[in-house]
């Protein structure tokens, strides 16, 4: 289990930074970094938050009105355009927040846990 895990957290850590910076449209900035209980994101950029749960700040993209953030496919809200929004607290898991019709690269985050 834990050697499942540890491949699963390699993965996610280095797939999305070979991608993300090839296909914004804005510049991106680096994300808040690792972080235990709190992280802010921004398109295009991953992280991992060691503890849960995880509250998350998102940097939202430029633009006019709202944009949709989805969280692995579902719905999280819709926020105006170029705001800092809080998006909520996460538990452990991989989580990928999409912003459709955006034009911005998605954002991951892994949020770690206690074994039980």
């Amino acid at each position: 289990m834990k050697k499942s895990l540890t491949l699963l957290v390699l993965c996610f850590l280095l797939s999305p930074s070979l991608y993300a910076a090839k296909t914004s449209k804005q510049p991106s900035k680096a994300c808040s970094g690792t972080n235990f209980e709190v992280v802010s994101l921004r398109p295009g950029c991953s992280t991992t938050c060691y503890e849960e749960p995880c509250k998350v700040y998102f940097h939202m993209p430029r633009g006019k009105g709202k944009y949709r953030v989805l969280d692995n496919g579902f719905s999280i809200g819709a926020f105006r355009a170029g705001r800092k929004v809080l998006l909520g607290s996460f538990w452990q898991g991989v989580h990928r927040f999409t912003i459709p019709n955006a034009g911005v690269p998605d954002t991951h985050l892994f949020v770690g846990g206690r074994e039980n």
